[in-house]
C-alpha cells in the first residue's frame, strides 16, 4: 500500500481526504484494494517520518486545518524503482502488480512492455523451479505432486493473461 499512496502523490499535491477518494474509486485501484481512512492517515504519517513524503497544513475559511501532501525525491526514487521491478512470489500478483499496471499504463516510455517482459521471465522460472522440485518427489508424495500441479496452473494462467496484455 506504501507505494500506491506514493504512485497517487506523485500525480501532484494531495489532501488525505482526496487520496482517500481516488483509492476508493470503483473503476480504478479500488478494484484491488482497500483502506480505511484511519490506517490511510497512519500510512501518511509513516511515509513522512521515512523521508518519502513531506506535508504542509492547509488553513482555510470554508474547511478545517488539513495536510496537504508532496512526494519527496527519494519517495519518487522509490517508487519508480517499485514501479519497474517485477514481483517476486506469485501471491502478490493479484494486488501488487496490478498496482503496478494502474500506474503504469499510461506510460508512453516503454515501461509497460519492460516490465511485463520481465514478469513473463519471473513466472517462466517459478514454473521451471516448480517442475524440478515435482520431479523429485512426484512417486514418493502423490498430495505434493498434486499441489505443485496446482501452483504450477496457477503461473500458467499468469503468464497466458501476462502474454494477452503486453
Amino acid at each position: 500500500m506504501d507505494y500506491v499512496l506514493l504512485g497517487f502523490v506523485a500525480q501532484g499535491p494531495i489532501h488525505g481526504y482526496d487520496l482517500h477518494k481516488k483509492i476508493g474509486e470503483r473503476q480504478g485501484i479500488g478494484l484491488i484494494w482497500r483502506i480505511k481512512q484511519s490506517h490511510l492517515y497512519a500510512l501518511l504519517d509513516k511515509l513522512e517520518k521515512d523521508g518519502l513524503l513531506v506535508s504542509k497544513t492547509l488553513s482555510g475559511d470554508s474547511f478545517p486545518a488539513r495536510k496537504e501532501f508532496q512526494i519527496t525525491e527519494l519517495g519518487r526514487k522509490n517508487f519508480e524503482v517499485w514501479l519497474t521491478s517485477p514481483v517476486k512470489h506469485g501471491r502478490d500478483m493479484r494486488q501488487e502488480f496490478l498496482a503496478k499496471i494502474f500506474f503504469i499504463i499510461e506510460d508512453h516510455r516503454g515501461l509497460k512492455q519492460n516490465l511485463i517482459k520481465q514478469q513473463i521471465s519471473v513466472c517462466s522460472e517459478w514454473i521451471a523451479r516448480l517442475k524440478e522440485e515435482d520431479l523429485e518427489q512426484a512417486n514418493q508424495f502423490p498430495y505434493a505432486h498434486i499441489i505443485q500441479n496446482y501452483r504450477i496452473s496457477q503461473i500458467q494462467a499468469m503468464l497466458d493473461w501476462l502474454k494477452e496484455i503486453v
